[in-house]
């Protein structure tokens, strides 16, 4: 009959979870004793009663505890964060900035300085070839006159009006430059600007007919520039830059070096005209200045508006914490409320949501503490109503072995002491398991030791057992059972069974087994007169050598990881083949065999195997 629980790993009472059962079950072996029937003195087992608590300690955070953060706080970190991001942004903008005014102020001055050279080296043409020429010159003042009209030409963004100058114009300035002495003196003044430039800006402007003689200068020195570097070249006017030290302060300047061509295109000198960049460097630094404090402004506003953002966040945040802190310190029941629409708001609904789901995962746990207690408790009842000692009985070898599948089972054995000459020998298997099984089972042990006292008749003792049982077992529950009644004096048994696996008997004389299978249906199927009529009995001979084994379906309905199970030809082959053995032996050998057969799958059902022997003469 197939009756496999649902449930995890089946345990014997006492013994670990997963085990092979081989220490955990309950076992008995007797070995023959003096002349007569008596109870044994001690029987060997290895069935320790486990007892285990209602779960120990439930642990819990302290509910009053402080949360501290270390190192800065999320709202520090995200204003920190957005006010570095906006430094360097606008460090960015201001460098590019400023490198592009600075840029676009160093070409206006090129510009400047381009326009100049050009109109130098025009006014250079008539000294040059007087120097040349060794001519006369005129007065001063024509000498300017007509060069400042050259320098108001020269300064328009349109070159080509300079080209347009009649040849009587250009040979009037020629002439009137031819006597002027130094005309380049002029432009040393304060208060005139030329080409765009302040007088100021110009430095020096000088006229060489030849590399290293000065013809015409401002200073009427000349200058010098120190570290000075090429820039560049722009048509055929050469620019440099370097320092000028003089006043006593070093002062960037830039140079502007341009060859002097005659009618014929001869090179008769070089015009150079040194501009200082020092205005341009003071409106450089004004404009950083007045865009770094923009940007000290900007980061400082960042960082606020970066703060009161996290604080919006955080806010929330910290009541969240705190909320998870008076859970954390055991109040399950505590709730929090969430205070937006956001991934905040729906993380606050979601942690009330595993709030919830943890208070009722905790009533779960104490409720299975609880379960777990009464289960410990049901085990050590049903361990104590197993046989506590084995009967030894002259001439004979009895052993036992039991293995739950869960922490009770509904499977038992007994041994019934009827009188001197008389053991009964019963093998039950109730249809459920766990706590309602071991109850059937309990009450099942009950009814018969009551009803089999001083009954020598094992029918007799069935019947009246299922009167009672069948008015009060549950609806769709039964007891099967193989009850035995052994005379000692005799050697025979008589057999019933109530819908039990049949009882094997290896037969020493002939080296073979057989069945014994009285008719009989399970106990509480009905409550009288079906069962009173098929019940039957069966006596049986035994000879010295024969080994009698009963079980329940456990034993041969055990299955393997791929659900084959152990099977009765394997079981009864195993009787034939170890029935001459010592019944410890017997025993133990078909529980590694059926460990072995089962490896690691779970035990489906309560496991249960007496056998006895009659030691040959």
């Amino acid at each position: 009959m197939e009756r496999r629980p649902v449930g995890g790993t089946r345990r014997a009472p006492g013994e670990s979870g997963g085990s092979t059962g081989k220490t955990g079950a309950h076992r008995a072996i007797t070995r023959p004793s003096a002349p007569g029937t008596e109870e044994g003195n001690s029987h060997e087992s290895s069935g320790p009663r486990r007892t285990r608590g209602v779960g120990g300690t439930h642990e819990t955070a302290s509910s009053g505890a402080a949360t501290t953060l270390g190192g800065m706080g999320l709202g520090a970190k995200f204003a920190v964060f957005i006010a570095i991001t906006v430094a360097i942004a606008s460090s960015l903008l201001v460098v590019g900035g400023y490198i592009t005014i600075g840029e676009e102020m160093d070409t206006e001055i090129d510009e400047a300085g381009i326009r100049l050279t050009k109109v130098f080296a025009a006014m250079a043409v008539p000294e040059l070839k007087k120097y040349r020429l060794n001519e006369g010159i005129e007065p001063l003042d024509t000498v300017i006159k007509n060069m400042n009209r050259m320098l108001q030409l020269a300064a328009s963004e349109n070159e080509a009006k300079a080209k347009e100058i009649d040849a009587e114009s250009r040979r009037a300035i020629e002439k009137s430059l031819a006597g002027a002495g130094n005309p380049l003196t002029y432009l040393g003044g304060d208060k005139a600007e030329t080409m765009g430039l302040k007088s100021a800006d110009i430095i020096d402007a000088v006229i060489l007919p030849e590399p290293g003689k000065l013809l015409a200068s401002i200073r009427g020195t000349g200058i010098s520039l120190a570290n000075a570097r090429q820039l560049g070249k722009k048509e055929d006017i050469s620019i440099e830059e370097g320092i000028y030290s003089g006043g006593g302060t070093g002062r960037r300047t830039r140079a502007y070096r341009k060859p002097v061509l005659d009618e014929k295109g001869l090179e008769i000198g070089e015009v150079r005209v040194y501009v200082s960049a020092t205005r341009i460097d003071a409106v450089k630094s004004k404009i950083l200045t007045a865009m770094l404090v923009p940007l000290l402004i900007a980061v400082v506003i960042g960082g606020g508006i970066g703060f009161y953002l996290s604080t919006i966040v955080t806010r929330p945040l910290r009541g969240l914490l705190t909320d998870i802190n008076i859970v954390s310190g055991g109040d399950l029941e505590h709730e929090t409320k969430p205070q937006s629409t956001d991934e905040i708001g729906y993380l606050a609904k979601t942690f009330n949501l595993m709030t919830k789901s943890l208070s009722a995962a905790h009533e779960a746990e104490l409720e299975n503490k609880a379960m777990e207690h009464e289960l410990n408790i049901a085990t050590e009842i049903q361990a104590g109503l197993l046989p506590h000692r084995i009967p030894k009985i002259a001439g004979f070898e009895i052993g036992a072995y039991y293995r739950p599948s869960k922490e009770v089972g509904g499977d038992y054995y007994d041994f019934i002491q009827i009188d001197q000459n008389h053991l009964g020998i019963i093998v039950a298997d109730v249809s459920g398991k766990g706590i309602p099984g071991s109850m059937v089972m309990t009450m099942a042990r009950a009814l018969i030791r009551m009803e089999a006292e001083r009954n020598l008749s094992t029918a007799d003792t069935l019947i009246k057992t299922n009167r009672i049982l069948a008015r009060d077992i549950r609806r769709g529950m039964f007891v099967t059972c193989l009850y035995a009644l052994m005379d000692v004096r005799t050697r025979t048994m008589l057999v019933s069974s109530a819908g039990h696996n049949p009882m094997a008997i290896w037969r020493k004389a002939t080296k073979k087994y057989e069945l014994i299978n009285p008719n009989g249906i399970a106990l509480g199927f009905d409550k009288g007169p079906i069962f009173e009529r098929t019940i039957k009995e069966q006596q049986v001979q035994l000879q010295p050598g024969d080994r009698v084994v009963l079980y329940t379906d456990g034993v041969v309905e055990a299955m393997d990881s791929k659900n084959v199970e152990f099977g009765d030809d394997r079981f009864y082959n195993m009787i034939q083949t170890l029935a001459e053995k010592d019944s410890n032996v017997f025993i133990k050998t078909v529980m590694d065999t059926l460990d072995e057969h089962k490896g690691d799958a779970p035990q489906h059902d309560d496991i249960t195997l007496v056998t006895v022997r009659l030691v040959p003469q």
